[in-house]
Formats: C-alpha cells, structure tokens, sequence
C-alpha cells in the first residue's frame, strides 16, 4: 500500500472515530440534563376585552392570581381568536409582566386545543414553547412555557432551566408559517376530522402542534376521544401550502 493511501487511509479512520464520539458525547450530555424552575406564575384576564384592550395600548391588562386564589369567573362562551390573537397576547404579556421581549426568544413550538363542540370556533387554548440561550459554553439554556386560556380567563407561564443540554433547538420562523391554525383546522374539518367528531357526537377532543423539524414543519392534528379514546382521525397539514397527508382514521 503507497504512503498516500495509507496517509488518506488514515485521515479517514480519524473522521469516523470523531464522528462516533461526538455523537456519543451528545447522547451523554443529554442523559445528564439537570433542570431548575426558574418562575412560575398564573395570571388574570378579560377574555370578553382584552383584544380590544390591546389595540388601544391599555396597561394593566393581567393580574396575578395569588395562591390559593380561585378563579371566580365561569366557563365563559367560546372565543373566535385567531393564531395572531393569541400571539399578540403573548408578546403583550411579556412586555407587560416578564418586562421584556418577546424578540429576545426563540419560538420552539406552538400547541392549540379545543374541545370538538368548538370545531367551528377554532382553538379555545394556546401554548408557547419559547427558549433562549443562557451560555453556550456551559451548555446552559432557558425554556419557557405559555399557557392561554381564554375561557378559564387566566394565562401561566413557567421557566425551567436545563444543563447541561443542547442549547439550540430547531426554532419556528412565524414569518414562514403561510398558514395559521385555524385555517389548518378548516382544512383537517373538511377532510375528514367534522365527520369523525360527529360520529361521536363530539365527545372528542382536538389537538394541534407545530414544531419546527417534525412532520414536515406541519400541523399535526388529532382528534382524539375523551378519557384517553383512541385517536378518530389525524391528518398532517403543511404550513406553508395548506397541502395535508391524512395520517389515520377510523
């Protein structure tokens, strides 16, 4: 065998030991994630207002809920909020309580829920999952978590730092997302979820996630029966062409 080859031979051997141990090393940095609640809180809204609120810049707009303190107000009438809405109540709650930007996070996912009586008015509950980096070097990193729901009238946040863990996740460019949940609704109800949750009644649940680097960077959503029913239907819509693969039915 000439020198080269060997030499090339080599170099080649290196790069596949390399690979292998920092793969390993990944795997091990992420067996030993240690977490840390950083804040937590749940906060007080006027479901019936609070977009009108936002528009006219009104402070004052969420009271925290101290502990033990129930929430006074009934299930209220289902909302019509849009993705937008829920965002812009979310970036206004960061302003507002957290005092700071909602730009200074990087959007890891987005959650929606309804009950399937509420399949014409579109998601009754938002979730953000939001992170950022706190140091790189010593693999420290900050999630965050969003909870809206309007109907209970309330909003909870809660923080939880991890390390040592991967710090950059696979982020959600809102600008890119060509088609909102509740028009990834519309589509899942005209193929198929409307006639799955009426051959129960509506005694099902709907749920929908977006995050970055799964199912194609589409929505995944599923309808699924109450108390741990199996799944009726599940269909996977594209966020940039509304374009959908139904994934299973019954």
């Amino acid at each position: 065998m000439s020198s080269s080859t060997s030499r090339w031979l080599y170099v080649g051997v290196c790069i596949i030991l390399s690979a292998i141990w920092l793969q390993a090393c990944e795997l091990d940095l992420e067996s030993h994630v240690a977490s840390f609640e950083r804040g937590n809180g749940t906060y007080e809204i006027n479901s019936r207002t609070i977009l009108q609120s936002l528009e006219q810049n009104t402070s004052g707009l969420f009271n925290l809920r101290q502990d033990g303190q129930e929430n006074e107000s009934v299930d209220l009438l289902p909302v019509r909020w849009t993705q937008a809405d829920y965002w812009q109540i979310a970036k206004i709650f960061h302003q507002q309580v957290l005092m700071e930007s909602i730009n200074d996070w990087k959007l890891a996912s987005m959650f929606f829920r309804l009950d399937c009586a509420d399949g014409p008015f579109g998601p009754q509950q938002a979730g953000f999952d939001l992170y950022k980096v706190l140091d790189a070097g010593e693999y420290r990193r900050l999630d965050r978590a969003i909870d809206i729901l309007p109907r209970q009238e309330q909003i909870d946040w809660h923080d939880t730092e991890l390390s040592p863990v991967r710090v950059d996740r696979m982020l959600i460019d809102l600008a890119q997302v060509k088609v909102p949940i509740e028009q990834a609704i519309q589509i899942s109800e005209k193929n198929g979820g409307e006639q799955a949750r009426t051959k129960v009644s509506n005694q099902c649940v709907v749920y929908a996630k977006l995050a970055s680097g799964k199912w194609g960077d589409g929505w995944r959503v599923t309808y699924d029966g109450l108390r741990g029913g199996p799944t009726l239907f599940q269909v996977t819509v594209d966020s940039q062409t509304g374009d959908f693969q139904i994934e299973s039915t019954q």
